[in-house]
């Protein structure tokens, strides 16, 4: 892995983004993520969780660069999904526009519009925050061939209140990035590798969170997390 960068909601209402390259973690405290490089047009489109996806991408991806995008996140941007069934409840008409930018794909969309970029964009909806199904799709697409890197981002926004109860997502808008490339690939610039291992058939409910373990796991924090799905558990490692 040769960067990776996170937005992390704090109690100031503002946030902290990290970002790691060069094997050196900066952190800055941010009031609002930074859209500058987007046209008008588009940064109109994009809602909060969007404008986090992009802030920590801009840190990771390479967009002069033909690179794949994997997009995971168990609600997408739920408060645009929200508004548009809480006005079908009320009888009150939906535009196609806002719909289209509902769908679970749409933040893949406009990065690829952004940057003009024609790589397979993904999106994904795990179970329970798991960053393992992105991480196994872009290991395959590395796999294949033909891209020097695949960008990984993980997200989520903050829940209507109609969620209480059900979930448990970040404060706020919250977000973490990976520009993975294949081992043979790596120039060595971070030194920081993962590994992924399966743990065994079954697991007991996660005691923590799965979001937050990889952040932790990232930053050096720790050395090992476990990844508990509901029919398995993982295990990723950081390796010299």
């Amino acid at each position: 892995m040769q960067r990776w960068s996170d937005w992390q909601p704090v109690a100031s209402g503002r946030a902290l983004c990290s970002c790691y390259q060069l094997g050196e973690i900066i952190t800055r405290e941010w009031a609002s993520p930074d859209t500058a490089g987007v046209s008008a047009l588009l940064r109109r489109r994009l809602g909060p969780v969007a404008r986090v996806v992009f802030q920590v991408l801009n840190h990771c991806a390479d967009i002069t660069r033909q690179e794949p995008v994997v997009f995971s996140s168990v609600l997408g941007d739920i408060n645009r999904t929200q508004t548009i069934l809480e006005s079908i409840v009320s009888g009150a008409p939906v535009s196609p526009a806002a719909f289209s930018l509902s769908v679970h794909n749409a933040i893949g969309g406009l990065w690829s519009l952004a940057h003009g970029i024609t790589a397979p964009m993904v999106a994904l909806a795990p179970l329970d925050y798991s960053p393992v199904p992105a991480l196994v799709e872009a290991a395959g697409l590395l796999d294949e061939g033909g891209y020097s890197a695949v960008n990984v981002v993980f997200f989520e926004d903050e829940y209507p209140e109609f969620y209480d109860g059900f979930f448990e997502p970040p404060p706020g808008p919250a977000a973490v990035a990976l520009r993975l490339v294949a081992p043979e690939l790596d120039s060595g610039e971070t030194g920081l590798r993962i590994e992924l291992k399966h743990g065994g058939p079954a697991a007991p409910p996660a005691p923590e969170s799965n979001f937050a373990a990889l952040t932790d796991l990232l930053a050096g924090r720790r050395t090992a997390i476990a990844i508990r799905e509901p029919q398995c558990e993982w295990r990723l490692e950081r390796c010299a």
